[in-house]
């Protein structure tokens, strides 16, 4: 499964759709998250974002359970 689709199912998870995080990415028409969906090209700092945005966290979880939180930085 690619990214994208993994950011589909998180956003389908949670009740949000492309629209909202379109939104929340400040891009200003559908058509720039679907190409971002289609290109599928998210960097570490997009993927905290749309966690975040659908209420969840991203994380490196080791092999011993500790976890490394990713959070979305300040624009």
């Amino acid at each position: 499964m690619d990214t994208s689709s993994r950011v589909k199912a998180l956003l389908e998870l949670t009740g949000k759709n492309q629209t909202d995080l379109a939104a929340a990415f400040g891009m200003t028409t559908p058509q720039a998250m679907n190409n971002k969906m289609r290109r599928d090209s998210w960097s570490a700092k997009d993927l905290a974002k749309a966690a975040a945005i659908c209420g969840a966290k991203l994380a490196f979880i080791l092999p011993d359970g500790s976890q490394l939180i990713l959070a979305p930085g300040k624009d």
